[in-house]
């Protein structure tokens, strides 16, 4: 029997909860209960309807190191990315037949997970499987991870790569040899740019984006929920007239890793659309966000 032919048939599989921000499912594999879930619910509420993560593994129990009163030895933990030994096949496709309905039932945009590639070969496994087996219309980016971090994988509506070349208006609000600024309105929100030049010598420029009214501090990225690809079309082209207006060397962009799916969306997002004769440095030393280094060539 073919390998496509053994990846269509799942083993049945309960919704266990489907409401608007969750979504969550079970199914038994040789006696293991094995779990999927899905969320687009990120830090502090922050909500956007076309972005969701999504996670896997087995069900366990696990001793309790330290017991209060009245609770019982053990107890019940998903143990994340791993899904057991042996039946692999038959996990991976009912997770694909929860992953195809729940992508026609949600009409997702992005979706993110990620596989610890220190699991043996079980994440280059998924990795291929999932790639193999997109649904129609859909592609798969990866971005492996520091030595003791994950593979973080992201699937991807191929209508977006047109969807990223149709920015709103903008207007520059502010602009001087060292200081540039617009905004533009999405939905009812309003997104400032900005970019302000930290190093004459370098001719090195900060650039912070953010919805008015929705964020203290221009690190942290917060540009509201929804409409978010319409909000990267946009500053993609901003900064494309800027580097022309401007011709800066270095262009420093910061993401509040307190948001980690949209921290994720952006990195991929500016790998992917990297100006001509650019390229991409990561800075992931500070504790609250992480630092994306543009250069010119």
């Amino acid at each position: 029997m073919k390998l496509d032919e053994l990846l269509d048939k799942p083993t049945e599989f309960k919704i266990l909860q489907n409401e608007p921000h969750a979504y969550y499912a079970s199914f038994n594999v040789a006696g293991r209960e094995i779990q999927f879930f899905a969320s687009n619910e990120g830090a502090e509420d922050d909500v956007d309807e076309g972005e969701w993560d999504i996670s896997f593994g087995e069900l366990q129990m696990k001793k309790r190191q330290m017991r209060m009163p009245g609770q019982s030895a053990e107890y019940q933990d998903l143990n994340y990315g791993k899904t057991g030994s042996g039946g692999e096949l038959e996990v991976f496709s009912t997770l694909k037949a929860i992953l195809v309905k729940f992508i026609k039932e949600r009409d997702p945009e992005v979706i993110t997970f990620s596989a610890d590639k220190n699991d043996g070969n079980r994440a280059k496994l998924y990795a291929r499987m999932f790639k193999k087996n997109l649904p129609p219309g859909w592609e798969l980016q990866s971005e492996p991870g520091a030595d003791h971090e994950p593979v973080y994988f992201m699937m991807v509506k191929e209508s977006l790569s047109e969807a990223l070349d149709k920015p709103l208006p903008y207007k520059v609000t502010n602009k001087s040899k060292t200081t540039f600024q617009a905004t533009f309105i999405v939905g009812k929100r309003k997104i400032l740019f900005e970019a302000d030049q930290i190093s004459v010598a370098l001719d090195a420029w900060v650039v912070s984006f953010y919805e008015l009214g929705n964020a203290s501090t221009s690190i942290s990225k917060k540009t509201g929920s929804g409409n978010e690809f319409e909000v990267f079309a946009t500053i993609k082209k901003i900064i494309e007239d800027f580097i022309e207006e401007f011709n800066p060397r270095e262009l420093r962009i910061d993401s509040f890793k307190g948001e980690a799916n949209r921290g994720k969306l952006y990195s991929r997002m500016l790998k992917k659309n990297l100006p001509i004769g650019w390229n991409i440095e990561k800075d992931d030393s500070h504790p609250s966000y992480e630092l994306f280094i543009l250069k010119k060539d």
